[in-house]
């Protein structure tokens, strides 16, 4: 990963001087490129919208990394063991509140949810993801990816199925548990997942929409509890 880092920072405007730079083969580190600093207060929104798309690009390489050193000690299988652990109900509820409350989101329905999706730091670095996301209606929400690093690399290596069980083991999981935490009324249904019939074909698609009475999954939920609990 280290080699990408100057490559990174010039290109998305981040800091000089941020983090000493560490030597390869120094063991275990703290670093970021995109450390957060009283200077960034006083940057416009174009640099800051820059900075947040080159540490999407960096978090993605920290990704990868671990999980390539895990799948070659451990295999495919407690990789994505791993992957989900960190998406778990755990770990969701926290970053909910978290960008919940720096992106003003105060509603629980589907558009709050979109509002969530389209910034979420550690899932749709701009270069590597190409997204639609789409409202047709107030309560449905369509997500298109058009590109995907997963399907990019699997598919370039020929390996269709490490791409169909990287993506059916943790996508939807992932995707159906922080909708429900939002709602629990709240579905998701999969208008496409690979394997891709061909080139030509979206990477994958999702709808969102939510639950009416006569849904048997339908979950009651109290009058006046449409907003989102203040953090703590």
């Amino acid at each position: 990963m280290l080699p990408h880092v100057p490559r990174i920072s010039e290109e998305w405007l981040a800091l000089d001087g941020v983090d000493v730079m560490p030597e390869l083969g120094s063991g275990v580190v703290q670093f970021c490129p995109f450390k957060p600093v009283p200077e960034y207060a006083s940057y416009d929104k174009e640099r800051l919208v820059r900075m947040l798309l080159g540490s999407h690009e960096f978090l993605l390489l920290v990704i990868e990394s671990w999980a390539a050193q895990v799948v070659v000690t451990y295999g495919l299988d407690e990789m994505f063991s791993i992957q989900w652990a960190l998406w778990s109900e755990n770990v969701l509820p926290e970053v909910r509140n978290l960008k919940g409350r720096w992106m003003n989101i105060t509603t629980n329905d589907v558009a709050a949810f979109m509002k969530d999706i389209q910034i979420d730091a550690t899932s749709f670095p701009g270069k590597a993801f190409d997204l639609i996301f789409e409202m047709p209606e107030a309560d449905v929400g369509i997500m298109t990816f058009n590109r995907c690093c997963a399907p990019d690399q699997w598919e370039a290596l020929g390996r269709t199925d490490i791409l169909e069980k990287n993506c059916h083991s943790t996508c939807p999981a992932s995707l159906i548990e922080t909708a429900k935490m939002y709602n629990p009324n709240m579905k998701v249904d999969i208008l496409a997942i690979p394997p891709r019939v061909d080139d030509g074909n979206v990477c994958c698609k999702w709808k969102l929409s939510m639950r009416d009475e006569s849904d048997p999954e339908y979950v009651p939920i109290e009058l006046g509890a449409t907003r989102l609990k203040e953090a703590e």
